[in-house]
């Protein structure tokens, strides 16, 4: 008899080295052996028949299906982007930590590529190196999600403050891959943006900038409200508005790197639509270059 997979469990696979990977040690991940069977109607009685189309994802590892999808759902299995992940890694001869979460039996995985020999110092005690995040599941909630940029930190939700330099995202339907080329491309801007970012690290925020910038985003008066506490997390200040107009008047000595900090933070952490995510990202952005 097939079970659903039910309660959550959540497997943490400690820290290792691709390097080792590369040296022939086996991946140690214990991926879950996932095949495709056929859906039953009335299972065992007499009339039981073949739902056409409609196929159990099943896991011989844990026993168990992890859904039930339609024929157009396309089983990315998890082991299998990671290795054109790699492949793009081994040809930059990067040597990433990697650190694999696999939840409800490998239902779903989480997975970090952290590059710490690719560190740069942007001032004393603040490093930056780039950071690789590869989602995908079996449960068809989960899209693959792909994730190349510098983070500061990452939630439990998934969710992620920095600079991202490449991101995929696709739904588990028709054709599901992602570019190596682009990927490539994106290892290259990082340089370049840590460049970016210790010039910011020396360059005074005005009032003006902290106006645009805030603008640029269109927080609610809630949104502004997290804003101004993150102010007060990094710098220890508030932000001086009028009494009257709320109109900022003045803001705490900070970086433009900060203020950049405090704006990304409120964009991947308050704003939880992704459409509405996007259109204030790219606003951002294109403030930033502005201004």
């Amino acid at each position: 008899m097939l079970t659903g997979i039910g309660n959550e469990a959540k497997t943490t696979i400690g820290e290792h080295s691709r390097f080792e990977h590369r040296l022939g040690d086996l991946d140690p991940t214990p991926y879950p052996n996932v095949e495709r069977i056929p859906v039953l109607f009335n299972p065992g009685g007499k009339l039981a028949r073949r739902i056409p189309g409609y196929h159990a994802l099943y896991d011989q590892n844990s026993q168990g299906v992890f859904s039930i999808v339609s024929p157009k759902y396309e089983l990315v299995r998890h082991e299998d982007i990671a290795q054109q992940l790699e492949e793009v890694m081994d040809r930059r001869n990067l040597k990433p930590v990697i650190k694999t979460d696999l939840i409800d039996y490998g239902s779903r995985m989480r997975r970090e590529y952290r590059f710490d020999e690719e560190k740069y110092d942007l001032r004393d005690g603040d490093t930056v190196s780039p950071t690789l995040f590869y989602d995908n599941g079996y449960d068809k909630r989960t899209r693959l999600g792909i994730d190349l940029g510098a983070f500061r930190w990452r939630c439990s939700n998934g969710q992620i403050s920095g600079e991202r330099f490449y991101q995929d995202l696709q739904y588990h339907r028709g054709e599901v891959s992602f570019n190596a080329d682009d990927l490539e491309r994106a290892f290259d801007q990082f340089s370049d943006q840590v460049t970016v970012w210790q010039n910011w690290m020396d360059r005074e925020a005005t009032v003006e900038d902290y106006k645009t910038l805030v603008t640029s985003v269109e927080p609610s008066k809630s949104g502004k409200a997290w804003i101004e506490a993150k102010v007060i997390e990094e710098t220890g200040s508030h932000v001086e508005k009028h009494e009257k107009t709320e109109e900022v008047m003045n803001i705490p000595l900070m970086s433009y790197y900060i203020l950049y900090n405090v704006l990304t933070a409120y964009l991947t952490h308050y704003v939880t639509s992704l459409r509405m995510r996007a259109a204030a990202e790219q606003k951002f952005r294109r403030a930033l270059r502005q201004n």
